[in-house]
């Protein structure tokens, strides 16, 4: 293989690094939002929890 087909395997090369690096990028911050909405829901069932606490083994009677 000669010189610019060297140049144009490592060109091809570079571009794939980049395109994988680009990629690797999204997919982090897609995940950290993810963890950041699975921290919300998370912090809203504890809430639900705590005010719940002083209501456990009531009995609830509902009727329409």
């Amino acid at each position: 293989m000669d010189i610019a087909g060297l140049s144009m395997l490592q060109s091809q090369h570079i571009a794939g690094v980049e395109l994988n690096t680009a990629l690797l990028k999204k997919v982090k911050e897609t995940a950290d939002e993810h963890g950041q909405r699975m921290n919300q829901m998370l912090e809203g069932i504890h809430q639900a929890e705590r005010i719940a606490e002083p209501y456990k083994g009531t009995a609830i009677n509902i009727r329409a």
